[in-house]
């Protein structure tokens, strides 16, 4: 039973001090404004310490609306793996995205069925 709690001190240890994570946001697909509309405020995910110390790399797919004034709502999991790893911190991130209005027109308009992919990967 010590030799369990041992290695995984030394595991929580390793992830803590040595093992380089990175959780990053790959593409969003679905924008219906101009080709370089994109965020002008994101915060990157955060690699859930649970996962990194176990090893666990994955991806989650998440999907939202940008409204009229560029805050985003309606977040949803689109797709994931490993399920209910990423969850939090995806939804966190969505959560922090800012866009500009899209102007189409001379009219904001909403944009619907919007996703972001978040990768997470160990180095």
């Amino acid at each position: 039973m010590n030799m369990i709690k041992t290695t995984t001190r030394m595991v929580l240890a390793a992830a803590a001090f040595g093992l380089a994570s990175s959780a990053h946001a790959v593409k969003i697909d679905n924008l219906q404004c101009s080709d370089n509309y994109e965020p002008v405020r994101q915060e990157a995910p955060v690699y859930p310490r649970r996962a990194q110390a176990r090893g666990i790399q994955g991806h989650i797919v998440m999907g939202f609306t940008i409204h009229k004034d560029g805050t985003v709502g309606d977040i949803k999991v689109l797709d994931q793996d490993p399920e209910n790893t990423f969850i939090r911190t995806a939804t966190r991130a969505v959560e922090s995205l800012q866009f500009p209005p899209c102007v189409v027109n001379g009219q904001s308009m909403e944009q619907s069925a919007v996703s972001i992919r978040y990768e997470f990967r160990l180095q």
